[in-house]
């Protein structure tokens, strides 16, 4: 019985890193993607969008004054309320730095805010 569970930790370990790899790789490419719509949006407008998860989340999806579509949202990337959340079901946080650019973060697979494994846009230096 021992070696059975074994067996099974031996399969079961390497999928769930994998599948961890492919959760962080999925939040940059929505983090990515965020990005380089709001900088499209800036430059239409002149000014990133709002600095609200939901009214940014409208705003790039064409719900601004010229009803320009700027990025088109995976329905799993949006919460019930409409939300964009990252591979782990939580909402990401937009600080606008200068006017001009946006840091955009992940709490990442521990879903905590503010610990080592939060992914962000632009990237920790």
């Amino acid at each position: 019985m021992l070696a059975l569970i074994g067996i099974f930790a031996a399969l079961l370990i390497p999928v769930t890193v994998a599948h961890g790899r492919a959760s962080v790789a999925d939040t940059y490419a929505i983090i990515s993607s965020i990005a380089q719509a709001a900088e499209a949006y800036r430059q239409e407008y002149g000014q990133l969008p709002s600095s609200t998860n939901l009214d940014l989340v409208n705003e790039l999806t064409g719900q601004n004054a010229k009803g320009i579509p700027f990025m088109v949202f995976r329905r799993r990337s949006l919460s019930r309320g409409g939300e964009v959340v990252d591979s782990w079901g939580m909402p990401l946080r937009f600080v606008w730095l200068d006017g001009r650019s946006v840091q955009i973060i992940s709490a990442g697979p521990d879903m905590t805010f503010g610990t080592a494994d939060d992914i962000q846009w632009p990237e920790r230096r």
